[in-house]
């Protein structure tokens, strides 16, 4: 059953934005296709952050606000965090209950749950960083358990399961799961415990590595070139599995965590962004210092002599944090605050070997994980109207940061998005989930 409400979108002609530094127009966004994971569904999103570069970023047309724009809602059993399309274009999401995640299938043309089935196991981040392998089928990682799931016609099946709890340290539950570029599939625990799997899930892991009193809350990313990067607590990491089949530590990188417990707006400690990669040489975090730094580091083994880092700035003027993503499109990047108390969405281009801020906007995204369509050339963010309670779709102008649309969905916790991610379909709709199901806005014809 599907819920539908209709107003039209309030366009904005003033900014809720602060302008970019020094007031120069923005940057053009520079053009870069990510290389196609060949283990990777070739759908238009068919992992947690869209890519294998997590760059979380679409070239497809999105809600542009013109008029009026119409919000359908489907129930699911629990709040979806992210959205996947297959191949045909339906959509797959990981449903989250406190209890365990929910795999859900929903028919695109009418908007309906076709089947639900309960992954068992738990953990904070069980089942949501999960993708759709080259034959469509879901592979999500869950308590100990890896599974792939045939997600073809009307009825979602388990085909493969494997128990890692004896490669996991005492009480660890996996936090994610995805491939290499050459087919592994690299699974990561909260406790710190990462290692991989022979694509066939037919067997125990082929090797594991352990980094002791570190907590992972993010998913992973994979390049080309056999990089597999993650992000701990402590520190972000070059791994790789080399001509022999270990995994191997190729360098690491200290990210600022000076806090021993989440602060507020924080689901963990130490960055809580994905690494996302930029082109064909950089990866970048958020740390958790009291401003909250942009740190951008080249990826390759051999620098040549150049340094790791290629910044480290504060990306607003005020204390932050986020728990969510950073959108990646060429070498624009999009950050989030998340820190509660403070509000912000803020734009960096990478121009040399600086990080520039071009533009804040004010807006409050206080966890979503927000998005951008390249040809719209839109910043979607789910945002809060504090005062009245109100959840909503802001639509932001990628050039100057202006609110271009608002889009109110609902009133009240039951649209609170809970740190789930913000998409956009294959049909120029946007997707987001919410703790009373999934939200899909579209331009009206």
């Amino acid at each position: 059953m599907t819920f539908r409400r209709s107003c039209l979108a309030l366009s904005l002609l003033a900014a809720a934005s602060c302008g970019g530094d020094g007031g120069s127009s923005a940057p053009a966004v520079v053009d870069f296709d990510v290389p196609r994971n060949p283990n990777l569904g070739t759908s238009t999103w068919p992992i947690f952050h869209r890519d294998s570069y997590a760059q979380h970023s679409s070239d497809l047309r999105g809600v542009e606000g013109g008029g009026t724009i119409t919000v359908d809602l489907v129930p699911t059993p629990g709040l979806p965090v992210f959205t996947f399309f297959d191949a045909s274009g339906d959509i797959l999401v990981v449903a989250k209950t406190l209890a365990r995640p929910n795999l859900v299938k929903i028919d695109r043309a009418t908007l309906t749950v076709v089947d639900s089935i309960e992954l068992p196991g738990g953990g904070v981040f069980g089942g949501a960083y999960g993708f759709l392998d080259a034959m469509d089928r879901a592979v999500v990682a869950n308590g100990t358990l890896v599974q792939r799931l045939d997600t073809a016609g009307d009825t979602l099946t388990v085909q493969a399961t494997v128990d890692l709890a004896s490669s996991l340290a005492p009480g660890e539950t996996l936090a994610g799961i995805m491939p290499t570029y050459a087919g592994q599939l690299v699974f990561v625990g909260d406790f710190g415990t990462v290692g991989y799997l022979a694509q066939a899930l037919d067997g125990a892991p082929l090797d594991v590595l352990q980094f002791p009193g570190e907590a992972v809350d993010n998913g992973m990313t994979t390049d080309e070139t056999g990089g597999i990067y993650l992000v701990t607590s402590a520190k972000l990491r070059r791994l790789e599995i080399d001509g022999g089949g270990s995994l191997v530590e190729r360098w690491s990188y200290d990210v600022g965590a000076p806090y021993a417990t989440p602060r507020p707006g924080r689901l963990g400690i130490g960055s809580g962004t994905t690494p996302a990669l930029i082109m064909d040489d950089m990866v970048t975090v958020a740390d958790d210092e009291e401003t909250m730094n942009l740190r951008v580091v080249r990826r390759q083994t051999d620098l040549g002599g150049a340094p790791r880092e290629v910044c480290k700035v504060p990306i607003f003027d005020h204390p932050g944090t986020t728990d969510n993503a950073i959108v990646v499109a060429g070498r624009t990047l999009i950050i989030e605050e998340n820190l509660i108390g403070q509000r912000g969405v803020a734009r960096f281009d990478i121009v040399g070997d600086s990080c520039q801020r071009t533009w804040v906007s004010d807006v409050l995204g206080p966890n979503c994980v927000p998005t951008l369509s390249k040809p719209s050339e839109l910043v979607y963010v789910y945002t809060y109207d504090e005062p009245n309670d109100v959840w909503g779709l802001s639509g932001l102008d990628l050039e100057t940061g202006e609110t271009r649309f608002y889009q109110p969905s609902g009133e009240g916790i039951g649209y609170d998005s809970r740190y789930a991610a913000v998409t956009v379909g294959p049909d120029q709709r946007i997707y987001i989930g919410s703790v009373s199901g999934l939200l899909v806005f579209a331009d009206a014809p």
